[in-house]
Parts: C-alpha cells; structure tokens; sequence
C-alpha cells in the first residue's frame, strides 16, 4: 500500500480580492512528521485527521497546515489530487482563514475570522472566540463547531450592549435559526438588529 508522510507547518490563509493564498507563519513544524499507510482517499483523511488533532492537543490554538507527501512514482489513490485540492483530506482543517479588510456597515467591525468546526470566529480588531476552560451556555448549542461557537458568543455579546442586561441571544432565536445565519455569513451584528432590541430598563 502507498506510504505517506504528514508534516504539520504553521500556515493561515489569505482572503483577498484576487483569491486566497496560504502565507507561512513560520518554519518550525509543529510536531513530529509521521508516516501513515492508506490506499483508500476516506482512509487517507480519516488518518490526516488523526495526526491533526494530536498536532492541535500539543499546538493549542495554532493554525497550521499539514503537508502530505510521498515517494516519487508511488501510486496515489484515484481523483487523490483532486481531493487535495478541495480541500477533502482534511489537510487544511486546522488552517485559520483571514479577511485581513473586512468590510461592515454602520461603522461597525467587520468579520477578520468566520472559523469552521476547528478554528475560530473572529471580530476585527478583538481576540478570535476560543472556548472557554469551563463549559458555558454556548457549547452544547453549537454542537462542538467551533467557529459557531464564537459567532453566538459575539451576538450575545451585542444583544448585552442594546439591552444593557442580562439577556441571551438564545432567549430570541433558537440554535438552529441561528446557525443558519452563521452558515450563510450573516454578520452577528446584523442578526442582532433584527431583533428590534429594547434596554431591559426602559
């Protein structure tokens, strides 16, 4: 069977008005290169997978990219390269794709980073939501994502600054509802504003 080897390189992607690009953010790999053998593409991601939530559990909050690379003439797998390419073998999972000129309405912050299952949402100009060490009201409704996790936590955030309270994003909308904004890029801040929100002590 073909024999592969995985490097994990801290990388993030670039979202620019030309297309994105992958830009290094430094040489030092991130852990230990590995060899895996695999003859099938599911098989192949699925070990992809596996070396990158160990590279993630002793790179917390990194981004990198893992490399995959063979001996020449070994026989890939069919449609392997094009599954490189959209992204199928989970190579970029842990990769943080930026806006670096996000744009918003309203004088308001743009979104630098709208995350994914693995990496994190983020407003321009604030740190980038990562899950807090103790488990919040935000977890279970975000289902283990990640970056839908940080985008609640943002709306709850601007729901808090209209109502100048206690009140929830989730007291509005359900998870599901949400999500769909999330899924479609929907600023938070607009989702918010559609709840028509009243100060709790007007």
């Amino acid at each position: 069977m073909p024999r592969f080897t995985l490097s994990a390189l801290p990388v993030y992607r670039l979202v620019l008005a030309h297309g994105a690009i992958l830009k290094s953010a430094g040489e030092t790999e991130l852990d230990q290169p590995v060899t895996i053998v695999a003859d099938t593409l599911p098989d192949i991601a699925h070990k992809v997978q596996e070396y990158g939530e160990k590279v993630s559990h002793h790179a917390p909050r990194r981004s990198f990219g893992i490399f995959i690379g063979c001996e020449r003439g070994v026989r890939k797998p069919p449609g392997f390269e094009t599954a490189r390419r959209h992204q199928q073998l989970n190579l970029e999972r842990w990769t943080h794709v930026i806006y670096p000129e996000p744009e918003h309405g309203d004088d308001q912050p743009g979104v630098r980073m709208w995350g994914s299952a693995e990496t994190p949402f983020q407003i321009d100009g604030q740190p980038p939501f990562w899950r807090e060490t103790h488990v919040d009201e935000f977890v279970e409704p975000a289902q283990g994502h990640l970056g839908f996790y940080g985008w609640l936590r943002a709306a709850n955030a601007a729901v808090q600054r209209r109502t100048h309270g206690r009140r929830m994003v989730l007291d509005f909308a359900r998870a599901g509802t949400l999500r769909v904004g999330y899924d479609a890029h929907e600023h938070p801040y607009d989702v918010v504003e559609a709840f028509a929100l009243q100060p709790e002590n007007a």
